[in-house]
């Protein structure tokens, strides 16, 4: 409060109390050290903010604030009097020395468990008196829990209720709020209008776990971000972070943070009882908050597709307070029909945003203006991905299933550089283009390339066996040295992620960090990268023969894909909560219903059995990706794999006692077997020296069907007898083209796949194993994720955002007869270029579809952020 303020106040009160100094101030009021001249006792005087005053009203302030003065209890700091002087809204406790819990933890960082506990019971029993005089506090948190000789005493009980009844419609005018997002219940994070008892428990669950564990349940890099949490989240469990807490313990912190007030205790005294209760359980310990859903840039789009809730105009919104004047943090909201589907990429000077959006039927690539409120997309960008700029902002790079292209910002002079030599791997693809003219870019041959950025031959600079363990590049980002990229390769097993400093003058290399994947280089020479918790670390880079990394310090948190640019801003998705994804039921009109509205898991592929009663699914999980089968409708989930890495794209034997799938867990991905009960380890089935990326067993299991990976350029399907001659024939492997998404008819006698021969993906099918002796083209206009009906007289594939079926005739030759849409996609997901969904016996399809009530991303831009970054690396 400034002099002239104090003054008038110390006026006001002449005669009562003398203000001798500040103590602090909160989020609502300005404490004092003053003397209470009737009974020669020093006092802890508080003053309203006086815009908070103003909105609340001195009548209703106080009103409400005296049903607190009947509080008596040795846990509570007693209210000693309070009014209203020269407009001023005052309350009066008694001053106490000693210091806060705040600044005790802020010291020592962790409590033992005795004291912890001992603090949880005081704090409890004064919680329990107030409730039981229909007093709730709203705001407990350590820095309202002072310390009396050691013991915990609680501060301005009902401050926060005489507060929020005072004015809670208008508080977000002052800037203030009720309660402290650390310690906020999911009801106060939402802004329900009823706040109960329950919240109190919930914040001394928040606070004794801070005890423990040193830092509370959520935390972020602003109020919005732990809020989200703290509506989507679950906590890492206290015994995880500190195994010496006992199971009762752990289990009483686990019940009063539950989502749902109905679901904590029921009172304060029940909480103080179970954490003396060696016995008390509490349900079973969530699975952590995946702090590990690792999230390199392959999983972008994942981020991307949850950033369609935000359907608001495109605008700068929300921006949090910052202590250092050249750092802006901006979130920002999309208008509808514009939102982020896929990667991003930031031009050099921060004034120009490349991200992968919406199209017709296809996604393609949108350019965003910071000076303009809308939008622009680019023509004859459809099926882009992974943009990136020129060095002087002019020019987009881009992906376009295979080819390398190249657009200018105002969506002019489209090239393609170089045809059916890129390699997309599953964790993404980046490419660095130089000051020198030229782009590296991951190719074919697992190899990093280059190539002219006017187009041209293509020249190899690292090869698998330049890396140890045979590591594969799938990213490349510039330094502002031409002579040196900072690459990320990832392991054959497909889960450890090592960032590199590559030479291109003479192809040397030198490992910079582990489990990372690399952002970018600032100007300042500081290497940018990502952890698989999400976390964003900045280290200082060395270049040349001496190349290194300094210490890393953390930078942000919960980020799910990021673009630096030159000028020093960075672009990133802030994830909130985890993505899941549930089972439906979809009939031919479009009606749905959940599979199992009990269960969701972070589905990346599924396959029905045969008998339509098991679901085979490959999930995420933080090591890779690993199958399971679901037993249909509600039964339980068993796990068949456990591998670090990526299985991935099950498929069933005829008889439903098998599930063969493609794995990362050899040195190159190949195909295994699992026993469909989960009994036994995989055992393999075949292995190439390129990769396998899909497999599949004919009707009768005679022969396995496969499709190799673009190791060699291009992907092809091939079929291999599994019994007699054991042949090998190429189903479809044109040199030229792309092709894979075989599916076998029912029959066995005919073959759909994918190929993009045309220039455009479309559906085609081939008789089988006779493929040579026909070919029809089924789709007009794209087409992809080919999967045949239980009749064998449909075919079923995605275009243009719609399913389609395709009438067919098998006699005596192959032909279509009609095609009808079945409902829009959007009902359903692709995995990547595959189909996410299956086709039941009656005609129902299962599809699996995103929850986005549990992930969702926020778009965030930090302008200046590299002073932070140097401020940080000096500290």
């Amino acid at each position: 409060m400034p002099d002239n303020q104090m003054k008038r106040l110390g006026a006001a009160l002449e005669g009562r109390y003398r203000i001798e100094r500040e103590l602090g101030e909160g989020g609502m009021a300005t404490v004092y050290l003053a003397e209470d001249l009737k009974h020669h006792r020093q006092v802890a005087l508080k003053v309203l903010k006086p815009q908070l005053a103003a909105v609340v009203g001195a009548e209703r302030f106080l009103a409400e604030i005296e049903v607190t003065a009947n509080l008596q209890h040795p846990r509570i700091l007693p209210l000693y009097d309070s009014g209203e002087a020269d407009s001023y809204l005052y309350y009066v406790m008694p001053f106490v020395e000693g210091e806060t819990l705040r600044v005790r933890l802020d010291r020592e960082r962790q409590l033992s468990l005795e004291d912890a506990l001992r603090m949880a019971d005081g704090i409890a029993a004064a919680i329990q008196h107030a409730h039981r005089h229909g007093v709730v506090h709203r705001d407990i948190k350590p820095a309202n829990i002072l310390l009396q000789d050691g013991e915990p005493v609680v501060a301005d009980f009902g401050i926060a209720l005489a507060v929020g009844s005072g004015g809670a419609e208008r508080l977000t005018e002052t800037g203030a709020s009720v309660g402290t997002p650390h310690y906020m219940s999911p009801e106060q994070a939402t802004g329900d209008t009823f706040v109960g008892p329950a919240a109190d428990i919930y914040a001394l669950g928040c606070v004794l776990y801070e005890m423990l564990v040193g830092e509370p349940p959520y935390t972020g890099a602003s109020t919005q971000a732990i809020l989200g949490k703290i509506i989507t989240s679950q906590p890492v469990p206290a015994i995880e972070e500190r195994p010496a807490v006992p199971l009762n313990v752990d289990a009483a912190i686990r019940r009063a943070l539950e989502k749902v007030p109905a679901d904590r205790f029921g009172s304060a005294a029940d909480m103080a009882a179970a954490l003396k209760d060696e016995g008390f359980r509490h349900g079973r310990p969530a699975a952590a908050r995946r702090e590990g859903a690792w999230k390199p840039i392959a999983l972008a789009a994942l981020a991307a597709v949850a950033v369609l809730a935000m359907a608001f105009t495109w605008s700068w919104t929300r921006k949090a307070p910052d202590t250092r004047a050249a750092t802006t943090r901006l979130r920002v909201s999309m208008a509808e029909g514009e939102e982020i589907r896929g990667s991003l990429a930031i031009s050099p000077d921060g004034s120009t945003w490349a991200y992968v959006g919406p199209g017709d039927g296809e996604n393609r690539l949108w350019v965003k203006r910071r000076s303009e409120s809308r939008a622009t997309p680019l023509a004859g960008t459809e099926g882009a991905d992974y943009p990136f700029f020129s060095p002087d902002g002019r020019w987009i790079g881009f992906v376009a299933g295979i080819d390398l292209r190249k657009i200018g910002v105002d969506g002019s002079g489209a090239v393609t550089l170089s045809s059916s030599t890129v390699v997309v791997h599953d964790w993404g693809f980046g490419a660095a283009w130089l000051s020198s003219g030229y782009i590296v870019f991951p190719g074919e041959g697992d190899a990093l390339r280059r190539i002219s950025d006017v187009g041209g031959a293509t020249e190899p600079l690292l090869t698998v066996d330049d890396l140890p363990d045979r590591a594969r590049v799938f990213l490349a980002v510039p330094t502002g040295d031409p002579r040196f990229v900072v690459v990320t390769a990832v392991a054959p097993g497909g889960g450890i992620t090592t960032s590199w400093l590559l030479d291109v003058t003479d192809g040397s290399v030198q490992q910079l960090a582990p489990s990372s994947v690399a952002i970018g280089v600032t100007s300042g020479g500081h290497l940018l990268y990502t952890t698989p918790q999400g976390t964003v670390y900045a280290a200082r880079l060395t270049l040349g023969h001496e190349a290194g990394l300094g210490p890393s310090v953390p930078l942000l948190e919960e980020v799910q894909g990021a673009a630096w640019s030159a000028s020093g801003d960075l672009l990133y998705l802030e994830s909130i909560g985890e993505p899941s994804r549930t089972l439906l039921w979809v009939d031919r009109d479009g009606g749905s219903e959940e599979v199992d509205p009990t269960w969701s898991a972070d589905i990346g592929s599924l396959a029905l059995s045969p008998d339509g009663r098991q679901l085979a699914v490959a999930i995420r999980n933080d090591e890779g990706q690993d199958l399971w089968v679901k037993q249909l409708d509600r039964g339980p989930t068993t796990r068949l794999t456990s591998s670090v890495g990526l299985d991935r794209r099950p498929a069933w034997s005829a008889d439903g006692q098998r599930v063969l799938f493609p794995s990362d867990r050899g040195e190159t991905r190949s195909l295994y077997v699992a026993r469909a009960d989960g009994v036994g380890e995989p055992e393999l089935v075949l292995g190439l020296d390129v990769q396998i990326d899909q497999g599949l067993l004919s009707p009768g299991d005679e022969w396995l069907i496969y499709r190799v990976g673009a190791t060699a350029g291009v992907r092809d399907i091939f079929a291999k007898r599994l019994s007699g001659d054991s042949i090998t024939i190429a189903v479809s492997a044109e040199p030229v083209a792309d092709e894979d998404s075989p599916a076998i008819s029912p029959d066995g006698g005919w073959i759909a796949y994918v190929s993009n021969e045309s220039g455009t993906a479309e559906v085609y099918v081939r008789p089988f194993p006779n493929v040579r002796d026909q070919r029809v083209q089924v789709s007009s206009g794209g087409g992809r994720a080919p999967v045949w009906g239980p009749d064998g007289i449909e075919l079923f594939y995605e275009a243009g955002g719609t399913l389609i079926s395709a009438f067919v005739s098998t006699s005596p030759r192959f032909s279509v007869d009609s095609t009808v849409a079945v409902f829009p996609r959007g009902n359903f997901l692709l995995d990547n270029r595959h189909a996410l969904y299956d086709v039941t016996s009656d005609g129902r399809f299962i599809l699996a579809r995103e929850d986005q009530a549990n992930a969702r991303a926020d778009l965030v831009l930090i302008q200046g952020f590299l002073a932070e970054i140097e401020e940080k690396l000096r500290d």
